[in-house]
Formats: structure tokens, sequence, C-alpha cells
């Protein structure tokens, strides 16, 4: 055997190696082009599931999360005593020394959904008041399920203790295991994930070489029926081919009586550009946001619009919404005080909109009494007026026969109006 044949040879069965080492995250056995999420940092490579991430844990982050009591038969903001204003603070204004409140419930958000689990450790000072929450590092915490203990080795925030169930704070992404501990959307949402990052490769790829296609090299008249001499002349001569290809040339020349026949299809045959929208409707499934607000403009109008926000609002972020209220009312609050005390996100920030929608929702919400002048001007920081803590309703509409109700009963038989502050007695 000649050196440029072993050298071959050799070559060969290191192709052979690599293909059967590719081997997916579900155990699967994929071709080499195969392109494999492993982990949120791929993930957040892929366009679509990079904006439902971020729509998700943006708009929790918005949101004030507030610490109210029972007052009457309403909850309001719980900020008269100093235990109950500094509870306040570390919820809405900052949890603890590194991030804001904002940040705090985004990255939880992302915790919960790239790793199943996010673990809250609330600090308690010296007269027994949480002082911070600190948010553990990916990782830090384990959980043993039979003795409910958390076991937390964190480097990073400085904790290394074990903790009991009820003085962790546990978030819970969709469980498999009845509910002990959560499992990550990038898990559920493996195959997604994985063809649409093949597909981004592809497109890549495509870009990349200037849309040229894959080719088979093949002769039937110079070396026919001499065997393996047959097979290296050809070897040879796609491996110049596949050199100049690389290299960028348009014109190539093919050695001897070869024939260069197309191997692979174009993307209008493969409609590529159509599959690709199926991967951002499927990981929109997956992170349970309406399509629509991944950016995807199929079939958009001004109805669709406000009815993805309304899904998104009743199934994609109300359940999140209120998975962390629960945990919150379960771990900080004692069992006797479950009624007099609740921890609950102010939705109201979602409702931002344009001035004529946000108007007409201001004069409907004072027109049947549901908030008065004054709480309105609260909502936009005007100072409040005389007056105003009045609630009003519209009297435009009366049920039928209710003249009496509004006057006397003319001779005529017309009810009488009743006199107003602008008529004039004769």
């Amino acid at each position: 055997m000649s050196f440029k044949d072993f050298f071959r040879s050799k070559k060969r069965e290191a192709k052979v190696v690599n293909t059967a080492d590719a081997v997916g995250v579900s155990g699967v056995d994929y071709r080499p082009g195969y392109t494999t999420v492993h982990g949120p940092r791929e993930a957040m490579q892929i366009s679509a599931a990079f904006r439902a991430v971020a729509i998700l844990s943006d708009s929790i982050g918005k949101l004030p999360f507030e610490y109210k009591v029972l007052v009457g038969k309403r909850y309001v903001p719980n900020n008269v005593t100093k235990q109950a204003a500094r509870m306040y603070n570390l919820l809405t204004v900052s949890p603890n020394r590194r991030m804001t409140a904002f940040e705090f419930f985004k990255n939880l958000t992302k915790h919960m959904l790239f790793y199943g689990n996010a673990y809250i450790v609330p600090i308690y000072g010296d007269y027994g008041d949480i002082i911070e929450f600190v948010l553990c590092s990916p990782g830090s915490v384990s959980y043993d399920r039979y003795s409910d203990r958390y076991i937390i080795m964190d480097i990073i925030n400085g904790i290394n203790e074990v903790r009991y169930g009820r003085e962790m704070i546990h978030i819970r992404n969709e469980s498999l295991d009845g509910g002990y501990t959560g499992v990550s959307t990038l898990e559920y949402a493996a195959h997604q994930l994985n063809i649409s990052a093949t597909a981004d490769q592809e497109t890549l790829n495509r870009f990349a070489n200037g849309g040229r296609v894959k080719a088979l090299v093949s002769n039937d008249n110079s070396v026919k029926g001499w065997g393996k001499y047959q097979d290296n002349t050809l070897q040879d001569g796609a491996d110049i081919l596949e050199e100049q290809v690389r290299r960028g040339r348009d014109i190539i020349r093919v050695p001897g009586d070869a024939k260069v026949a197309p191997l692979s299809m174009t993307s209008a045959d493969m409609q590529f550009l159509d599959s690709r929208k199926f991967t951002v409707k499927d990981i929109a499934r997956f992170f349970n946001v309406p399509p629509m607000l991944l950016m995807d403009e199929t079939n958009q109008n001004y109805k669709s619009g406000d009815m993805a926000s309304v899904l998104f609002l009743s199934h994609g972020l109300s359940p999140l919404l209120t998975k962390i209220e629960q945990e919150f009312r379960q771990k900080l609050i004692p069992v006797s005080q479950w009624h007099d005390f609740k921890f609950e996100f102010d939705v109201e920030r979602l409702f931002t909109t344009d001035l004529a929608s946000r108007g007409a929702w201001m004069q409907a919400q004072l027109n049947t009494g549901v908030a008065t002048v004054n709480e309105l001007r609260a909502m936009n920081d005007r100072a409040p007026v005389e007056g105003g803590d009045i609630p009003l309703v519209s009297t435009n509409l009366a049920p039928l026969g209710s003249e009496k109700l509004m006057g006397k009963t003319s001779e005529t038989g017309g009810a009488e109006q009743p006199k107003t502050a602008n008529s004039t007695e004769e």
C-alpha cells in the first residue's frame, strides 16, 4: 500500500468515528451536520427563544411586587410599620445589595425557565426581620425530597448552609416528579431548539458559501473496470472540486472525463424559509407566548394584536405570577395570618398603551364608579383635588316605569322634570 493510499484510508476512518460520536441530547444518533443546544447560552442565540424568554422575564420584572394587608374588605399596600416598610422596599426597590427589584424578578424568571428551579434565600437580621432576598447561583442548591432539606453551596453569594423547606423560597417550573422540583423548558423543547439551531447554522452556511450546492462526481468512461484505481481517481477529482469550492472559485476544471451532478436541493425546493417560520410557532408553544409577540407578523391585524395581549396575560403570565405570589405567601407569612396578609403583583403596568386607549379606559373606570377622580389622578402622579374621593356613576339610563322616582306625574300624563340648579321658577 502506498503512503497516499494509507493516509486516505485513515482519513475515511476518522470520518466514521466523528459520525458515530454525533449523539444528540436525547440519545438519538444524528448526522454530523446536526446542531445541538446544550444550555441557556446556546438557546439564547435562537431569536425566537431569546424573544420568548425576554418578554416573559421583562414583563414580570417591571411589575411592582407589593406586600399587602387586609383593611376592611380589600387589600392595600402594607407600609405602616417599620418592618412592613422594609419588606415593601425589598420587594419593590432592591431585594439585595447586588440587584434592583427589576433585575431580581427578571433573573428569577430566567432561572425557572432555563434550569427548572429558582432558589431564593431570605436573610434575617438580628431582630428576626428579613433584610435581604438572595437569588442563589445556578447549580449551587440541591434538594433532598425525602428530608425536605436544601443544601446550599453558593460561593458567589457566600452562602454555605442547610435549610428546611419552610425556610427556602423555591419557584418551580413544570414538574415531572409530583411538584418537588421543576424541569427546564429547554429540556422539554430540546428537539425543537435543536431543529431551529440546525436551521440557523444551515442558513449561515448557505450565506457563507454563496449558496453553492453539493455535487456528485462520477466517471463512466476513462478508468471503467479498474476497481480501486477508478475509485482513487474519482476521489482525487472530488478532493480537487471540494478544495476549489472552498476557495470560492466559480469556474472549476474537473480532471479526466469526470461528471459533476448536483446532489443537494436548493432553498426554493426545500421551502427552507417557510420551514423556519414553523420553528417560531413551536418555540412559542413551549414558552406559552403568542407568536405575534415573538415578532411573527403572519396574519397580523388590529384585533389579533389585542387578543395576543389578552392571551399572554391570562395564559402566559398569570400562572407564573400566581406561582410566585403563593410561594412568597406560604413561606414568609405565618399560617394564622394567611387571610390578613398577601403578596401580589400590580398588573396595571402591563396595560400601558396609547393615550387615546388609556383615556377611554379611565373614563370607563370613572363612569362605573370603579375608581374615583383622585385615584385616577394618583395613577398619573397628579395631586388630589377637593371632592375627588367621592365615587361617581353615570345616570343617563333609568329602568322603565321609574318616572315617579324622577319627578311628579303631570296632569297630561307626562313626567314632570325635576328642578335643577339652572332652572327658574315662574
